[in-house]
């Protein structure tokens, strides 16, 4: 009996095995989200700024892409997003690899979206769909929580308990989020206006201090010090303006987990 058992048991991992996918990710977003998912098994190939996974092979960065090594891996698929060339994705659909390429989400229902397509293409659609069960009733409770917390955040005719906002993400220009972006939605969440109305991420200092907004988000911007340089210059220019420094890792990346992180932090910080 036991040994039929350790037979069928084998047969099944090895069944699993053949037919568990080959995936290369060209976006660290894309590998975060299949990490997250409990899924990095799958991924034999990956960029220089994806996080490390057991087994993989980096094949170039963000801008560039070693074709030759992703051939060489025998990828069942290749997920590529916003910066990948697309001479790249042609050549590779040319050899007959399939290649899925995603925009990059404007809102978190679409970082939602992208999560279902990705648990699909790697075959892991019951990882995915608890997974993002999960998320989805973390984000509805924080969302409760800021309701409550925060009434102005559920009710648009407060504006006298209002607060101003800005998210600041480069430094040498000045690089800011913008309306209609998932980025944007963490304020909104709150129930935070972003002082900067415009499409064009890149504005003027003048302009920050003439709006003079409450508070001002910075991303750490790789962790090099630069944040906290800027939080003491608009300290000295906007006074009474709180600063919060946040990770750019997650608030910056996709994913259904670093943007319930990214707006739990964003949350602790201006209810302190």
């Amino acid at each position: 009996m036991q040994k039929i058992l350790l037979t069928t048991i084998f047969l099944l991992t090895a069944l699993h095995l053949m037919a568990q996918k080959r995936v290369v990710s060209l976006s660290p977003s894309i590998t975060y989200t299949i990490v997250q998912l409990g899924a990095e098994n799958t991924i034999v190939g990956r960029t220089s700024y994806c996080p490390e996974t057991d087994g993989s092979v980096i094949v170039g960065d963000v801008l560039t892409t070693n074709i030759e090594s992703i051939i060489a891996l025998k990828p069942d698929v290749v997920f590529s997003m916003a910066f990948t060339q697309v001479n790249v994705i042609n050549k590779l659909r040319s050899l007959g690899i399939e290649v899925v390429n995603f925009n990059t989400p404007s809102t978190f229902d679409e970082i939602a979206i992208t999560t279902l397509k990705i648990g699909k293409h790697i075959g892991e659609p019951g990882k995915t769909q608890a997974y993002l069960s999960n998320e989805l009733n973390n984000i509805k409770a924080l969302k409760e929580a800021i309701a409550e917390k925060l009434p102005r955040a559920t009710n648009p005719y407060m504006p006298q308990n209002s607060k101003t906002a800005m998210f600041q993400i480069g430094a040498n220009p000045l690089w800011v989020v913008t309306p209609n972006t998932y980025m944007n939605e963490y304020l909104t969440t709150l129930g935070i206006y972003n002082i900067v109305k415009t499409q064009n991420g890149q504005i003027n200092r003048e302009f920050v201090i003439t709006e003079r907004p409450n508070i001002i988000f910075i991303s750490d911007m790789g962790d090099t010090g630069l944040a906290d340089t800027e939080a003491e210059q608009w300290k000295k220019l906007i006074p009474n303006c709180k600063t919060v420094i946040i990770d750019a890792n997650k608030s910056c990346c996709p994913t259904p987990q670093f943007y319930r992180e990214t707006l739990e932090t964003m949350y602790k910080a201006i209810t302190e």
